[in-house]
């Protein structure tokens, strides 16, 4: 195969190692800010999860920056190296820095590889497929029969221009990644909020059996939620919540008070604000006594935009739910008992907005950054 095909190969794998990277630098800034989808595209199983992946403290490489946006920055700077090794004036030093790149790329793949089968025992296939190339890009970068330093000694100029083009690469692109991070507020900001939630006196909210929940029931941080499907902050919570789970799996459950802010179903409300929340609400209450309350709570907050009368369960259906069952319960006194339990006792707690959170007892209002959230939670792990 020529050199200046083998090259172009090489480009083209530098490109595609970059756009993957740089999704899923997006992806871990979405999730750390709360703002991903609640299901990803690759979110396949228990043992292929990005999610799970991109919330460990795997993920991020240093400061809050993670890996990824370090991986796009490597890929560009390879780029960048196999276009200047198309010049035969600089081809030698460029297959010896391209050598160089690729071998460093593949010594990060195999240890994130070992991270997720050994440490995580859950695998991203985004980060599969950078590891996939990362191994081409080797296998290519090899066969240019780069030289070693014995037999030619480096030509310092050129290697000083290399080196500046792969700092710069690397410098650039995670400067450029992280204004894609949603997160602005400073880290005495994030202090100061959590601070306060942890100074709160904690208070007993009811979180039994009876409501429905994500989690396992003996998991040492529990998140009451009292939230309106119909409510944009709420799906901003829960998305944020979901990420939460996300990076700390086993260590919490999240137990869904519906709050619903309709006449039709709170005697606290007076205008008609949210029309569909009490069905909504109705809804994933029914689907909890089928087992299927994690789909409806996904599907409902996930398709808030599309929320109109019968989509929930239009939406359940296409979960597996079994239809007359969710119908009927839907219709029965005790879904509506249930909601106005849940709106009595929010009125006891000082519920005033959704969302409104109670993590062991003590009081969150409003969709915080998750990094506040993370701080919180790693304060009462550290109590348990």
């Amino acid at each position: 195969m020529k050199i200046t095909l083998r090259l172009t190969l090489l480009s083209i794998l530098a490109v595609i190692g970059f756009g993957l990277s740089v999704s899923l630098t997006n992806h871990y800034y979405d999730l750390r800010g709360g703002t991903a989808a609640f299901k990803s595209f690759c979110n396949m199983s228990e043992g292929m999860n990005c999610d799970v992946v991109a919330a460990s403290p795997w993920a991020e490489l240093v400061a809050g920056l993670p890996l990824s946006s370090f991986a796009a920055g490597w890929f560009l700077a390879l780029l960048i190296v196999s276009i200047i090794a198309r010049n035969v004036y600089w081809r030698r030093e460029a297959a010896r820095a391209a050598f160089g790149l690729t071998a460093v790329g593949l010594v990060f793949s195999a240890f994130y590889l070992f991270v997720m089968a050994a440490k995580l025992r859950t695998y991203c296939l985004q980060c599969l497929m950078v590891d996939a190339v990362s191994v081409l890009a080797f296998a290519l970068a090899l066969s240019l029969k780069p030289e070693g330093f014995s037999k030619h000694k480096p030509e310092k100029d050129k290697w000083k221009t290399l080196g500046i083009v792969t700092g710069a690469s690397l410098a650039i692109t995670v400067l450029i990644l992280k204004l894609t991070d949603p997160l602005q507020a400073s880290r005495s900001q994030m202090n100061d909020l959590s601070a306060g939630v942890l100074e709160t006196a904690p208070v007993s909210v009811a979180s039994g059996a009876e409501f429905p929940s994500i989690g396992p029931m003996d998991a040492p941080i529990t998140i009451v939620e009292f939230s309106d499907f119909q409510c944009p902050y709420c799906r901003l919570g829960a998305k944020t919540i979901h990420s939460l789970m996300n990076r700390y799996p086993g260590k919490i459950r999240l137990v869904y008070r519906g709050f619903p802010l309709d006449p039709a179903c709170n005697r606290f409300v007076t205008s008609r604000g949210h029309p569909v929340s009490c069905e909504a609400t109705r809804a994933a209450i029914c689907a909890h006594e089928q087992g299927k309350f994690e789909a409806a709570y996904a599907a409902i907050f996930e398709n808030q935009a599309d929320l109109a009368p019968g989509k929930p369960e239009q939406w359940l259906s296409e979960e597996g739910t079994d239809m007359n069952k969710l119908k009927g319960c839907m219709g029965m006194p005790d879904a509506t008992a249930r909601i106005a339990k849940n709106i009595e006792d929010g009125n006891t707690l000082g519920v005033q907005s959704t969302p409104t959170f109670f993590v062991n007892g003590r009081k969150v209002q409003g969709a915080l950054p998750i990094p506040v959230w993370s701080q919180i939670v790693e304060k009462l792990l550290e109590t348990k």
